[in-house]
Protein backbone atom coordinates (compact mmCIF):
# COMPACT_ATOMS: atom_id res chain seq x y z
CA UNK A 1 0.00 0.00 0.00
CA UNK A 2 2.83 2.33 0.92
CA UNK A 3 4.61 1.64 -2.41
CA UNK A 4 1.40 2.35 -4.32
CA UNK A 5 1.12 5.74 -2.60
CA UNK A 6 4.73 6.57 -3.49
CA UNK A 7 4.11 5.67 -7.15
CA UNK A 8 0.90 7.70 -7.20
CA UNK A 9 2.55 10.83 -5.80
CA UNK A 10 5.57 10.32 -8.08
CA UNK A 11 3.23 10.26 -11.08
CA UNK A 12 1.40 13.39 -9.85
CA UNK A 13 4.74 15.18 -9.36
CA UNK A 14 5.94 14.22 -12.84
CA UNK A 15 2.61 15.20 -14.41
CA UNK A 16 2.57 18.69 -12.88
CA UNK A 17 6.33 19.19 -13.27
CA UNK A 18 6.15 18.50 -17.01
CA UNK A 19 3.10 20.75 -17.36
CA UNK A 20 4.85 23.53 -15.46
CA UNK A 21 7.96 23.39 -17.65
CA UNK A 22 5.97 23.41 -20.87
CA UNK A 23 3.70 26.21 -19.67
CA UNK A 24 6.67 28.33 -18.59
CA UNK A 25 8.17 27.93 -22.05
CA UNK A 26 4.86 28.67 -23.81
CA UNK A 27 4.87 25.19 -25.33
CA UNK A 28 1.48 23.93 -24.16
CA UNK A 29 0.37 20.95 -26.20
CA UNK A 30 -2.59 21.60 -28.44
CA UNK A 31 -2.33 19.33 -31.48
CA UNK A 32 -2.77 15.58 -31.57
CA UNK A 33 0.93 15.14 -32.31
CA UNK A 34 1.89 17.17 -29.27
CA UNK A 35 -0.50 15.19 -27.10
CA UNK A 36 1.24 11.99 -28.19
CA UNK A 37 4.55 13.50 -27.10
CA UNK A 38 3.05 14.43 -23.75
CA UNK A 39 1.67 10.91 -23.23
CA UNK A 40 5.10 9.44 -23.97
CA UNK A 41 6.66 11.90 -21.51
CA UNK A 42 4.39 10.67 -18.73
CA UNK A 43 4.75 6.99 -19.74
CA UNK A 44 8.55 7.00 -19.73
CA UNK A 45 8.89 9.18 -16.65
CA UNK A 46 6.82 6.60 -14.81
CA UNK A 47 9.04 3.76 -16.10
CA UNK A 48 12.20 5.65 -15.13
CA UNK A 49 10.90 6.27 -11.61
CA UNK A 50 10.08 2.56 -11.20
CA UNK A 51 13.40 1.24 -12.52
CA UNK A 52 14.87 -1.37 -10.20
CA UNK A 53 18.52 -0.83 -11.16
CA UNK A 54 20.86 1.52 -13.04
CA UNK A 55 20.78 -0.50 -16.26
CA UNK A 56 16.98 -0.49 -16.46
CA UNK A 57 16.88 3.24 -15.65
CA UNK A 58 19.45 4.14 -18.33
CA UNK A 59 17.70 2.01 -20.96
CA UNK A 60 14.36 3.72 -20.27
CA UNK A 61 15.95 7.19 -20.36
CA UNK A 62 17.54 6.39 -23.73
CA UNK A 63 14.29 5.03 -25.20
CA UNK A 64 12.44 8.06 -23.83
CA UNK A 65 14.88 10.50 -25.46
CA UNK A 66 14.75 8.60 -28.75
CA UNK A 67 10.96 8.61 -29.01
CA UNK A 68 10.59 12.24 -27.97
CA UNK A 69 13.32 13.58 -30.26
CA UNK A 70 12.11 11.50 -33.18
CA UNK A 71 8.63 13.04 -32.83
CA UNK A 72 9.72 16.64 -32.32
CA UNK A 73 9.71 18.59 -35.59
CA UNK A 74 11.77 21.50 -34.28
CA UNK A 75 14.71 19.47 -33.02
CA UNK A 76 16.95 16.64 -34.14
CA UNK A 77 17.50 15.23 -37.63
CA UNK A 78 14.87 16.19 -40.26
CA UNK A 79 13.04 13.23 -41.77
CA UNK A 80 14.16 14.22 -45.27
CA UNK A 81 17.83 14.01 -44.23
CA UNK A 82 17.77 10.62 -42.53
CA UNK A 83 14.88 8.85 -44.26
CA UNK A 84 13.96 5.17 -44.33
CA UNK A 85 15.91 4.04 -47.42
CA UNK A 86 19.06 5.90 -46.40
CA UNK A 87 18.75 4.67 -42.84
CA UNK A 88 18.65 1.01 -43.95
CA UNK A 89 21.41 1.54 -46.53
CA UNK A 90 23.79 2.86 -43.89
CA UNK A 91 23.08 -0.08 -41.59
CA UNK A 92 23.89 -2.52 -44.37
CA UNK A 93 27.04 -0.64 -45.41
CA UNK A 94 28.31 -0.61 -41.84
CA UNK A 95 27.94 -4.25 -40.94
CA UNK A 96 25.73 -6.37 -43.09
CA UNK A 97 23.40 -6.57 -40.08
CA UNK A 98 25.85 -8.75 -38.12
CA UNK A 99 25.46 -8.01 -34.41
CA UNK A 100 28.74 -9.74 -33.47
CA UNK A 101 31.01 -7.46 -35.47
CA UNK A 102 32.77 -5.07 -33.08
CA UNK A 103 32.45 -1.96 -35.25
CA UNK A 104 29.82 -0.22 -37.26
CA UNK A 105 26.69 1.73 -36.56
CA UNK A 106 24.35 -1.27 -36.62
CA UNK A 107 26.31 -2.97 -33.84
CA UNK A 108 26.95 0.33 -32.10
CA UNK A 109 30.58 1.23 -31.53
CA UNK A 110 31.99 1.83 -28.06
CA UNK A 111 32.30 5.50 -29.04
CA UNK A 112 28.61 5.85 -29.89
CA UNK A 113 27.51 4.22 -26.61
CA UNK A 114 29.89 6.34 -24.55
CA UNK A 115 28.92 9.56 -26.36
CA UNK A 116 25.21 8.96 -25.82
CA UNK A 117 25.33 7.84 -22.17
CA UNK A 118 28.59 9.41 -21.05
CA UNK A 119 31.54 7.45 -19.66
CA UNK A 120 33.62 8.43 -16.63
CA UNK A 121 34.49 12.09 -17.34
CA UNK A 122 33.21 12.22 -20.93
CA UNK A 123 30.17 14.33 -21.76
CA UNK A 124 26.80 12.56 -21.92
CA UNK A 125 24.54 13.55 -24.82
CA UNK A 126 21.52 12.50 -22.74
CA UNK A 127 22.65 14.84 -19.97
CA UNK A 128 23.12 17.60 -22.56
CA UNK A 129 19.55 17.06 -23.76
CA UNK A 130 18.31 17.26 -20.19
CA UNK A 131 20.33 20.39 -19.44
CA UNK A 132 18.91 22.13 -22.54
CA UNK A 133 15.33 21.14 -21.51
CA UNK A 134 14.72 18.84 -24.49
CA UNK A 135 13.98 15.91 -22.18
CA UNK A 136 13.38 15.65 -18.41
CA UNK A 137 14.89 13.25 -15.89
CA UNK A 138 16.75 13.38 -12.58
CA UNK A 139 20.37 12.35 -12.08
CA UNK A 140 22.90 11.41 -14.75
CA UNK A 141 23.32 8.54 -17.21
CA UNK A 142 27.13 8.48 -17.09
CA UNK A 143 28.45 4.94 -17.17
CA UNK A 144 31.13 3.40 -14.99
CA UNK A 145 33.35 0.66 -16.41
CA UNK A 146 31.05 -1.93 -14.84
CA UNK A 147 27.76 -0.38 -16.01
CA UNK A 148 29.21 0.15 -19.50
CA UNK A 149 29.98 -3.56 -19.76
CA UNK A 150 26.50 -4.49 -18.49
CA UNK A 151 24.94 -2.29 -21.16
CA UNK A 152 27.12 -3.86 -23.87
CA UNK A 153 26.15 -7.33 -22.68
CA UNK A 154 22.48 -6.38 -22.77
CA UNK A 155 22.80 -5.13 -26.35
CA UNK A 156 24.59 -8.28 -27.46
CA UNK A 157 22.05 -10.56 -25.76
CA UNK A 158 19.11 -8.58 -27.17
CA UNK A 159 19.98 -7.84 -30.83
CA UNK A 160 16.39 -6.96 -31.76
CA UNK A 161 15.77 -4.58 -28.85
CA UNK A 162 14.69 -1.05 -29.70
CA UNK A 163 17.65 0.24 -27.69
CA UNK A 164 19.91 -0.38 -30.71
CA UNK A 165 17.88 2.02 -32.85
CA UNK A 166 17.65 4.50 -29.97
CA UNK A 167 21.41 4.73 -29.38
CA UNK A 168 22.09 4.87 -33.10
CA UNK A 169 19.59 7.69 -33.70
CA UNK A 170 20.79 9.69 -30.70
CA UNK A 171 24.41 9.35 -31.79
CA UNK A 172 23.54 10.58 -35.27
CA UNK A 173 21.56 13.42 -33.69
CA UNK A 174 24.63 14.36 -31.68
CA UNK A 175 26.64 14.48 -34.91
CA UNK A 176 23.92 16.54 -36.61
CA UNK A 177 24.00 19.05 -33.76
CA UNK A 178 27.71 18.64 -32.89
CA UNK A 179 27.03 20.00 -29.40
CA UNK A 180 26.30 23.44 -30.89
CA UNK A 181 22.51 23.56 -30.50
CA UNK A 182 22.61 25.65 -27.32
CA UNK A 183 25.07 28.11 -28.86
CA UNK A 184 22.93 28.37 -31.98
CA UNK A 185 25.65 27.55 -34.50
CA UNK A 186 25.36 24.95 -37.24
CA UNK A 187 26.29 21.32 -36.75
CA UNK A 188 27.06 18.69 -39.37
CA UNK A 189 25.29 19.40 -42.67
CA UNK A 190 22.76 21.81 -41.19
CA UNK A 191 23.80 24.88 -43.14
CA UNK A 192 23.29 22.95 -46.39
CA UNK A 193 19.88 21.80 -45.22
CA UNK A 194 18.94 25.43 -44.56
CA UNK A 195 19.92 26.21 -48.16
CA UNK A 196 17.71 23.39 -49.45
CA UNK A 197 20.66 21.11 -50.32
CA UNK A 198 19.20 18.09 -48.55
CA UNK A 199 21.29 15.42 -50.28
CA UNK A 200 24.50 17.24 -49.41
CA UNK A 201 23.28 17.61 -45.82
CA UNK A 202 22.76 13.82 -45.68
CA UNK A 203 26.20 13.20 -47.15
CA UNK A 204 27.85 15.37 -44.51
CA UNK A 205 26.01 13.52 -41.74
CA UNK A 206 27.10 10.14 -43.10
CA UNK A 207 30.66 11.42 -43.55
CA UNK A 208 30.71 12.65 -39.96
CA UNK A 209 29.90 9.17 -38.72
CA UNK A 210 32.70 7.78 -40.84
CA UNK A 211 35.35 10.45 -40.25
CA UNK A 212 34.25 12.60 -37.27
CA UNK A 213 32.78 16.06 -36.67
CA UNK A 214 35.79 17.89 -38.12
CA UNK A 215 34.55 16.82 -41.58
CA UNK A 216 32.13 19.75 -41.57
CA UNK A 217 35.01 22.13 -42.29
CA UNK A 218 36.04 20.28 -45.45
CA UNK A 219 34.79 20.22 -49.02
CA UNK A 220 33.43 16.77 -50.02
CA UNK A 221 36.15 16.54 -52.70
CA UNK A 222 38.72 16.83 -49.90
CA UNK A 223 37.24 14.05 -47.77
CA UNK A 224 39.46 10.97 -47.30
CA UNK A 225 39.05 8.46 -50.13
CA UNK A 226 37.68 5.88 -47.70
CA UNK A 227 34.93 8.34 -46.69
CA UNK A 228 34.06 9.15 -50.31
CA UNK A 229 33.79 5.41 -51.03
CA UNK A 230 31.66 5.00 -47.92
CA UNK A 231 29.15 7.60 -49.13
CA UNK A 232 29.19 6.20 -52.68
CA UNK A 233 28.41 2.68 -51.46
CA UNK A 234 25.56 3.85 -49.25
CA UNK A 235 23.99 5.75 -52.13
CA UNK A 236 24.32 2.68 -54.36
CA UNK A 237 22.57 0.50 -51.75
CA UNK A 238 19.92 3.18 -51.27
CA UNK A 239 18.97 3.01 -54.97
CA UNK A 240 18.51 -0.76 -54.75
CA UNK A 241 16.37 -0.38 -51.63
CA UNK A 242 14.15 2.18 -53.34
CA UNK A 243 13.50 -0.29 -56.17
CA UNK A 244 12.65 -3.05 -53.68
CA UNK A 245 10.23 -0.79 -51.79
CA UNK A 246 8.65 0.38 -55.04
CA UNK A 247 7.87 -3.23 -55.94
CA UNK A 248 6.54 -4.04 -52.47
CA UNK A 249 5.87 -0.98 -50.23
CA UNK A 250 4.64 -3.17 -47.35
CA UNK A 251 7.98 -4.89 -46.73
CA UNK A 252 9.39 -4.48 -43.24
CA UNK A 253 12.95 -3.28 -42.66
CA UNK A 254 14.04 -6.82 -41.73
CA UNK A 255 12.55 -8.19 -44.98
CA UNK A 256 14.33 -5.51 -47.03
CA UNK A 257 17.66 -6.28 -45.37
CA UNK A 258 17.13 -10.02 -45.93
CA UNK A 259 16.77 -9.39 -49.67
CA UNK A 260 20.04 -7.50 -49.73
CA UNK A 261 22.45 -9.54 -47.62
Amino acid sequence: MFNKKIRFFTFIFIFFNINFVFASDSLLYSSQEENIIFQKEVFYQDLISKAENELERNINICLYAYEILYLKKDFGIPKDVLYRELNIAQKIQESGNDIDVDSGIWQLTNISIKDVFGYNDSLSFLDELRNSYKIYFFGSTKLSKNSFQKLKNFLKENPDHKLHSAIRYLYLTKLWLCDNEVRGSYGIGRKYYKRGQKKLASDYLLAAYNAGCSIKREDPFDWPQVTQNYIRNIRRIEKIIKKIIKEDPLLTEAEIIEKLI
